[in-house]
């Protein structure tokens, strides 16, 4: 496989419309920074910083998802801009490492739960068929789709080795729970979030968009079907990350933002990246103290 070297430097200095915008030839040009985040008494403070993109510049670099403390998956179209192919980047070595080269746009990556599979989202030829696609850690084939008759997946996240929570494209937008050992799937609820994460407990967290101004987080449990509402989203976001203790973060412009579910009933600013040029803050990844930042450009 191709090994790119990252540059690493101190720093000074997205959205679903009537169809999934990043399925498409204008992909919106985005950056990967990371930063070591450091809590005390309460305060966030940011150590260092690094700049992960260069590999791509003015290209889209997205969707970006730990698998361990030093490596993470993200999609870029780095050799044509309307293709996105599959990377796993070490951010402490600097080395980016491809994954997938089919021709085809693949989003969303992850690592199956149970199996040595990446997981992500595959635009197939006709350019709207969108399936959940499965592609082994050892490259020794070209991967399967566990759920062939699911056309419109724009999102997804694994609740086992079994379920898997799809956002669906449609008018409006789904949230559906699918088996892919049996196909089985059942739509649970509309007008979803295109941002799904589980929590510590295997409960669901994603955005119910009641109105055009009131969104709220809210967690499903697969278990009991029982689903509850956590908080109100800061004004017309969708994107947030999970920290170790089921914290929220969100990003609104410049500046990060906390909902702590025991402590407050507020969102609290934690930090302003605005000093270090950051001034769209859009996806989130955070794994023990490293934080990725995606901004669109």
């Amino acid at each position: 496989m191709k090994n790119i070297k990252i540059p690493t430097l101190v720093i000074c200095l997205i959205l679903l419309l009537s169809n999934n915008i990043e399925l498409s030839a204008q992909l919106e040009a985005s950056s990967i920074y990371n930063f070591n985040l450091v809590k005390s008494n309460g305060q966030i403070d940011i150590k260092r910083g690094k700049f992960l993109s260069n590999f791509n510049p003015n290209g889209y670099n997205n969707q970006v998802t730990f698998i361990s403390a030093d490596n993470i998956l993200l999609a870029a179209n780095i050799d044509d801009p309307a293709i996105t192919d599959l990377y796993k980047a070490n951010i402490r070595l600097g080395k980016l490492e491809r994954i997938t080269a089919n021709g085809l746009a693949d989003y969303s990556p992850a690592i199956v739960p149970g199996i040595d599979y990446y997981s992500c989202v595959r635009v197939e030829e006709d350019g709207s068929t969108q399936l959940l696609w499965l592609y082994p850690t050892d490259g020794s084939n070209v991967g399967f789709t566990p759920l062939p008759d699911i056309t419109n997946i724009g999102y997804y996240a694994w609740i086992n080795a079994d379920l898997v929570a799809l956002f669906l494209v449609d008018a409006p937008n789904k949230l559906s729970i699918a088996n892919i050992k049996t196909g089985e799937s059942s739509v649970i609820l509309e007008n979803i979030g295109r941002c799904l994460k589980l929590d510590s407990d295997g409960n669901l967290i994603f955005v119910h968009k009641i109105s055009a101004d009131q969104w709220y987080l809210k967690s499903y449990n697969p278990s009991n079907q029982k689903m509850d509402v956590i908080c109100q989203t800061l004004p017309g976001k969708e994107d947030f990350e999970l920290s170790s203790n089921d914290n929220i973060l969100m990003g609104d412009k410049s500046k990060l933002y906390e909902f702590n579910q025991e402590l407050t009933n507020s969102w609290v600013e934690l930090f302003d990246f605005r000093k270090f040029g950051i001034k769209k803050i859009s996806r989130l990844a955070l794994r023990n103290n490293k934080l990725i930042l995606i901004e669109n450009e």
